[in-house]
């Protein structure tokens, strides 16, 4: 598949369909791996998945709760396989991702200046 985020295009290729994918951030590396154990821990596997989406909106909860645990703050989590999104985040804490037919935004918001960011898939 091919994506336009943030004005470049992304050619990627997941081989393994439950691995989770980070498409772009200005995250550390520590950052990073923090997002990956709060979202691997809690990821739907393919019967797992429900149609309400109930399963997304578990997963977008354990990210908010772990990374304002971790880093304080206000997070926010946006998961699911089509979505809009015009926001302002605090530089070097935003993430954008993907496992599977879902894509994942998460970032944290609150203190000033925030960048702004479109997205839509």
């Amino acid at each position: 598949y091919q994506r336009r985020v943030h004005g470049e295009y992304l050619n990627k290729m997941s081989k393994e369909e439950g691995k989770l994918v980070i498409l772009q951030t200005d995250m550390c590396e520590e950052m990073q791996q923090e997002v990956r154990n709060a979202l691997e821990s809690e990821m739907p596997k393919g019967s797992q998945r429900d149609q309400k989406g109930e399963a997304q909106t578990k997963l977008a909860k354990k990210a908010k709760i772990e990374m304002e645990k971790k880093y304080g703050g206000t997070w926010h989590c946006v998961v699911g396989k089509s979505f809009g999104a015009d926001l302002g985040y605090e530089s070097s804490h935003i993430a954008y991702m993907k496992r599977g037919p879902d894509y994942i935004m998460l970032w944290k918001a609150g203190q000033l200046p925030l960048n702004r960011s479109l997205i839509h898939i």
